[in-house]
């Protein structure tokens, strides 16, 4: 996916997690019954879990994205060897006229 996607993405789920985290703490206020407020709370901690392996591997794709740009800006910035070979050939042959001449 696109870094710009991802980012967005992570963003929206930030949003959408912390309004559900509200959510629930208002709903368990209401819970009387210790059982059930431990299923709700179980049931919290899973979609915690779930919420931190989302964002966790959306950071990693970022950084993945961002890590091959920036290969790719120092491969593309490099002369290849082939140029600087022909770079350092025309050099030559000018020294050596000028050192005819």
């Amino acid at each position: 996916r696109p870094a710009e996607e991802v980012k967005q993405s992570l963003t929206k789920l930030q949003e959408a997690y912390e309004k559900w985290i509200t959510e629930h703490e208002e709903l368990t206020k209401l819970i009387e019954d210790d059982a059930e407020f431990e299923t709700e709370e179980a049931w919290l901690a899973e979609c915690q879990e779930a919420f931190m392996n989302f964002e966790i591997e959306g950071k990693k794709h970022l950084d993945e994205a961002a890590k091959q740009v920036s290969e790719e800006n120092i491969t593309n910035s490099q002369p290849s060897a082939s140029a600087s070979d022909a770079h350092n050939e025309i050099i030559a042959i000018k020294m050596k006229t000028t050192m005819l001449i």
